[in-house]
Order: structure tokens, then C-alpha cells, then sequence
């Protein structure tokens, strides 16, 4: 058997590559998937699916064991093909499931994200405030809920992007500021951002 090898995430990604993260114990298998906005490491273990990332974003595959194959599995298949009617700007339904791993809070923040509507923005106070309504869990300081979406280990399909911060400012965003406008503008939600701009009324 050949030496494993550490992918470098800011070199072309190769079939056969390994990385691994801190969570050795479970392995997920992972392909390479292209976008108009960057290539995507999209991982899965069993059916689900487990995450997606733009290579080279912040907390890419963060505690994951994650080795490429050839062959992806039927739930990876579904993701590539969701987000190829994504990218064509179509709203495809969901219809895979999805697992995540991590700490409670950050799985409740996740599932909340997933039923943000596509061309829809949400503020991270307003998201704190349906954790709340929804589960009863407080969600804590702005900076545990900024923590939580910025490290949501599916892009784009777990829509972290429709997060944006008080009256709609653009803010920080794992894959890169520009690839979160490109998602706002290509799902027609940039135009709603300036209107609300525009209508609520501004600090004294």
C-alpha cells in the first residue's frame, strides 16, 4: 500500500488524495464537485450526507476524516445533481438527508438554517430569536451564533449565505464575501437586501 498523503487545499485536488482531520475514527467518503463559484469537496458517510465546502474556505472539512473516491455513493450523486439545478437557478427540493456532526447548540442552529427560503435573509439576532421560539434554547451571545453558522459544514444546500447582519449588512462568510453575494444576488435576494436598507429606519 502507497503512503498517505495530506491534501493541500490550495493545490489541485487529485482522485486519490486523503486528508484528515481530528475526528479520525469515522471515515467519509468524498468527491470533487465544480461550480461557477469555485470547487466543492462534497463528503458523505452511509446515505447522508455530511458536508459540502468551497476548497481552501475557513473550517474546511474542520474534524473530518474525509478520503476521495472515484466512485461516489447514490447520495453524493443526488447532491451534484441538486447543485447543478441550484446553479441553473432552479429551487430544487431537497431530497437527500443530511447528518451533521457537532455540538448541540451547532446542530440546532444548522437545522434552523435549512428552513431559511431561498431568496430570504435573516439577520443573527432574528435567528437567535426563532432558535428561542422553536426549541426554547436561548441563542446566546451574537458572537456563539456567528460562530455556529460561520462553521456549518454544508454549504450552499445548508444555506449559511442567507444570514446577513443588522439591516442587512453583508458580513462575514466562510467561502469568501464574494462568493456569499454571488449566492444573495443569484437567488434574487441582494435587490430585497437594499429595499430593507432602504425602509428601516436608521440609528440616531
Amino acid at each position: 500500500m502507497g503512503e498517505k498523503k495530506t491534501l493541500n487545499l490550495f493545490a489541485p485536488i487529485h482522485k486519490r488524495s486523503i486528508f484528515v482531520g481530528m475526528k479520525k475514527a469515522v471515515v467519509h467518503n468524498a468527491v470533487v464537485y465544480k461550480s461557477p463559484i469555485g470547487e466543492m469537496v462534497l463528503c458523505a458517510r452511509g446515505r447522508a450526507l455530511t458536508g459540502a465546502w468551497f476548497v481552501g474556505q475557513q473550517h474546511f472539512a474542520e474534524g473530518f476524516n474525509v478520503k476521495m473516491v472515484e466512485k461516489p455513493a447514490p447520495v453524493l450523486k443526488k447532491t451534484m445533481q441538486w447543485l447543478d439545478k441550484y446553479f441553473q437557478g432552479e429551487n430544487p427540493e431537497i431530497d437527500f438527508p443530511i447528518e451533521f456532526y457537532g455540538t448541540p447548540f451547532q446542530k440546532n442552529v444548522w437545522q434552523l438554517l435549512r428552513i431559511i427560503p431561498m431568496g430570504v435573509t435573516i439577520s443573527y439576532s432574528e435567528l437567535a430569536k426563532c432558535l428561542k421560539a422553536l426549541t426554547g434554547i436561548g441563542g446566546g451571545c451574537a458572537r456563539a451564533m456567528g460562530s455556529a453558522v460561520g462553521r456549518n459544514p454544508v454549504s450552499v444546500i445548508v444555506p449559511c449565505h442567507r444570514v446577513v447582519g443588522k439591516r442587512g449588512k453583508l458580513t462575514g462568510y466562510a467561502g469568501g464575501l464574494e462568493r456569499k453575494l454571488y449566492l444573495l444576488e443569484h437567488e434574487n435576494a441582494w435587490n430585497f437586501l437594499q429595499m430593507k436598507n432602504m425602509f428601516e429606519p436608521k440609528p440616531v
